[in-house]
């Protein structure tokens, strides 16, 4: 499995905003784009994949800023955060805006977070199985 993003044609990485990064997975031949967040702009920067190749994650951009995302293929791309608190993780208080990597397995995230004073801090978030079946 491969991950990765592209700029659409007609953009160019160098004069284009963040909001046109398209994330793409790659696996036996077939190309899947991850897609956006529901009512975000198309946004999807992708920063790493489980070993399993199951799981990728990354970041999107919203009115709000950044946020931290994960996709899978039962779900989509979905804001982490929203994943992380559907499965009983206290992250309140923090805003988690780029998850960098996942474990073999996908149930273990790292990125970087903002607490409430606003400084970046990092956060390594567990997740049942559940939150991908």
């Amino acid at each position: 499995v491969i991950v990765g993003e592209r700029w659409p044609a007609g953009t160019s990485p160098l004069r284009a905003t963040d909001d046109f990064r398209l994330g793409y997975r790659w696996e036996d031949g077939d190309l899947t784009l991850l897609g956006r967040v529901q009512d975000q702009r198309i946004h999807a920067a992708v920063n790493g994949v489980s070993g399993d190749g199951r799981i990728v994650v990354g970041n999107s951009r919203s009115s709000s800023g950044l946020e931290a995302v994960i996709w899978d293929p039962t779900y989509g791309l979905r804001p982490l955060q929203s994943v992380a608190e559907d499965h009983g993780a206290s992250v309140r208080g923090w805003v988690l805006q780029s998850a960098t990597d996942a474990s073999d397995d996908g149930t273990t995230i790292v990125g970087v977070a903002r607490d409430r004073a606003g400084r970046q801090i990092p956060f390594l978030l567990q997740l049942p199985v559940a939150a991908f079946r």
